[in-house]
C-alpha cells in the first residue's frame, strides 16, 4: 500500500522502511506528554525507528508519548522508557492499534537492551 508520510513524501511498502521490524511482544505503559493520560498496552512489533502496539486508550496522531517497556528477565522486571510520536492510530475491538515513531532512533549507545532484542530476531 502506498501513500504519503506526515511531510507529504511518498512512502510505500516495507521495502521503503529505514529500519527492519521484528515481532516483539511485551507489556507497555503509555503516557501522553501533553495530557499526562496513561494506560497499559502490548507491543506487536519493534524496529530501531518505532513500534507497533495495542493500547487500552486512544492517542491521536501527532501526540508525543512516553512508552515504558516492561522487560522480564532472570533479574526480574526492568522498565525502559522511550519518547515517541504517534504516527497512526486506529480504534479496533481489542483496543487502539498504534504506530509510533521514536523521537530518536534506538541505538546500542542509547538503548542497548532494546537493540539487543531486535538484533536477536
Amino acid at each position: 500500500m502506498r501513500g504519503n508520510d506526515r511531510k507529504g513524501n511518498p512512502v510505500g511498502d516495507i521495502e521503503d522502511r529505514r529500519f527492519n521490524r521484528v515481532a516483539f511482544f511485551t507489556e507497555l505503559t503509555v503516557r501522553s506528554v501533553s495530557s499526562g493520560r496513561q494506560c497499559k498496552g502490548n507491543s506487536i512489533d519493534l524496529s530501531r525507528g518505532g513500534i507497533g502496539f495495542y493500547s487500552e486508550k486512544y492517542f491521536p496522531p501527532g501526540d508525543r508519548v512516553l512508552i515504558g517497556f516492561l522487560l522480564r528477565g532472570p533479574d526480574g522486571v526492568r522498565s525502559i522508557s522511550v519518547a515517541a510520536r504517534v504516527a497512526r492510530s486506529r480504534v479496533e475491538a481489542e483496543g487502539t492499534l498504534i504506530g509510533a515513531e521514536f523521537e530518536v532512533p534506538l541505538s546500542p549507545i542509547n538503548h542497548p537492551v532494546l537493540c539487543e532484542c531486535i538484533d536477536m530476531r
